[in-house]
């Protein structure tokens, strides 16, 4: 019976020794003294948080005796929270062993996505247990406040007026679902005004070149647009006026950031459009920016789609949590590859961008590329496409050919050329007399240019032959690609203009002198004759 009794009252004290700790913030088991505990901010963790955040705090534990210490902590469940922890050392070394005598413990928190706006509390417990004496031990507690702020709703929007100016109006106009009700009507109103009023104002101040087709069809793009996005913020204020959760509330608010993304992008791309093309036909009537007229409207049409698509595709992404970051690593990446294995496909590109912007030759133009003369036909981005001058081939030639070589267009500013005549005559000749017949035979041919706009047909005397004295007729024609044709014609009326002035064209002739006529007798010739051919 004694020995029961006996029992019964260890069990009691052992556990009274047991509530005790949980009683208090430590335990009387260790030496008042042998343990401090101290956060960054003291005893007490306090940290504000948004929802989806997450954050890392330390605890320190310092043990100040000369005993052997072992730490455990652990955390209990904080609502809308998730947390972690761990402990750098389970060991702490007497203060005087010159080993570690701390111990850190790391707690992680992270609010959940959802969270509602408020505050949550927690504690952490540390117990120290003596290493030589079980029994030596001490417990002690941290408390935890998180100030969660929800990204997803807005207590400040509850129940007002577009979020802004409270609802103080009698029942049953009180109501939360009124407040939306009026604020959706209200913002369809303000929609209307945008559309009639201010949209039609800034196309009629925009784009003075833009006709009142191109205006109006600018002006019904916007006004689609503008409505889309203004319907949509009226949704969101609504979901914060009704005070819906923070799951419905982030759903509609990554939806309406897509739609806004996408309808931005519309918006801007006719804005865009429609200003480009204003600015391009103003500096095509005034023709004084030498290659910037409506011929490049392609060029910057495209290059507009590929930037605006490209901020829009991340934008929309970035609205899903998706790491633009590392896509643009691997983008980076896989660039760097295509950059080495497509650089003659990369060359040939930029190539035919940077020939579309500086334009050497249009279409019709008439050029020579390493001494062959082609026919513009296309400027493409990888390409251009060129006929041969009697038109029978269509040549293919890589941009980055045509932009490495020196190109001479014949007919960039004019159709006009200059064709040369050249002709012998004799040495008797009468010069002025030559000079004016080969300009009267030039003025005389329907396509030479004699209205004083380019230098009228010339002669001059150019180089002494060996039969005669060589004269140049030059002329400009009206057609680069008739000019072979007229410089024929023409050579034909110099021809003519010669013979009827009397002036003789030398020819080279050649004298034969006949020795001996051929006998078969080897004593000598038996007579000499004279031949001219």
């Amino acid at each position: 019976m004694n020995a029961r009794r006996a029992a019964a009252v260890v069990a009691i004290v052992a556990l009274a020794a047991m509530l005790i700790p949980l009683a208090s913030s430590a335990s009387e088991a260790l030496d008042t003294g042998d343990v401090s505990i101290s956060t960054v901010d003291g005893n007490d963790i306090v940290v504000d948080l948004d929802s989806g955040e997450s954050t890392t705090v330390s605890i320190y534990v310092i043990n100040n005796s000369e005993k052997y210490l072992a730490v455990k902590a652990s955390v209990s469940d904080i609502t809308d929270m998730d947390e972690s922890l761990s402990v750098s050392s389970s060991l702490m070394y007497p203060a005087s062993s010159g080993e570690s005598t701390v111990s850190v413990i790391t707690l992680t928190l992270e609010a959940d996505s959802y969270a509602d706006t408020g505050v949550d509390t927690g504690t952490v417990t540390i117990v120290v247990t003596n290493m030589a004496d079980a029994t030596d031990t001490g417990t002690y507690t941290v408390s935890v406040t998180a100030n969660i702020t929800s990204v997803y709703m807005s207590g400040d929007s509850y129940n007002k007026f577009f979020g802004i100016f409270p609802n103080t109006l009698g029942s049953p106009f009180d109501s939360k679902w009124f407040t939306a009700g009026v604020t959706l009507v209200l913002w369809l109103i303000a929609t209307a005004v945008v559309s009639e009023l201010i949209i039609p104002l800034f196309t009629r101040l925009v784009g003075d070149r833009s006709t009142k087709q191109e205006k109006k069809s600018l002006a019904d793009h916007v006004t689609v647009t503008i409505t889309g996005i203004m319907f949509i913020i009226a949704i969101n204020e609504c979901t914060q006026i009704v005070g819906a959760d923070a799951e419905v509330s982030h759903f509609v608010e990554s939806w309406s950031f897509v739609f806004y993304v996408i309808l931005g992008a519309v918006m801007a791309w006719q804005i865009y459009l429609f200003v480009i093309t204003a600015f391009l036909k103003g500096l095509d009537e005034k023709a004084d920016i030498d290659g910037m007229d409506m011929s490049l409207l392609p060029l910057f049409k495209m290059l507009g789609k590929l930037v605006i698509t490209v901020v829009a595709v991340c934008a929309a992404l970035a609205a899903f949590g998706v790491d633009l970051a590392g896509i643009m690593v691997s983008a980076g990446v896989v660039t760097l590859g295509i950059t080495f294995g497509a650089q003659e496909m990369l060359n040939q590109f930029f190539s035919g961008i940077v020939m579309l912007a500086t334009r050497p030759f249009k279409k019709g133009d008439f050029v020579q590329i390493n001494g062959t003369t082609y026919i513009v036909r296309k400027v493409r981005l990888m390409y251009t496409e060129f006929d041969s001058w009697d038109k029978d081939q269509v040549i293919t030639m890589p941009n980055n050919v045509v932009s490495a070589a020196t190109v001479v267009n014949f007919t960039r500013d004019s159709p006009n050329t200059r064709v040369f005549i050249y002709i012998d005559v004799a040495y008797d000749s009468d010069i002025p007399k030559v000079k004016a017949a080969l300009e009267r035979a030039g003025r005389k041919h329907p396509h030479v240019i004699t209205d004083g706009s380019v230098s009228p047909p010339g002669a001059r005397l150019t180089e002494f032959g060996d039969s005669g004295i060589v004269f140049r007729l030059a002329c400009y024609v009206d057609d680069y690609d008739n000019s072979s044709h007229y410089a024929g014609q023409i050579r034909e009326l110099v021809i003519q203009e010669l013979t009827d002035e009397g002036i003789e064209v030398p020819y080279n002739r050649i004298e034969v002198d006949i020795l001996k006529e051929p006998t078969g007798n080897r004593d000598g010739p038996k007579s000499s004759s004279r031949t001219e051919a």
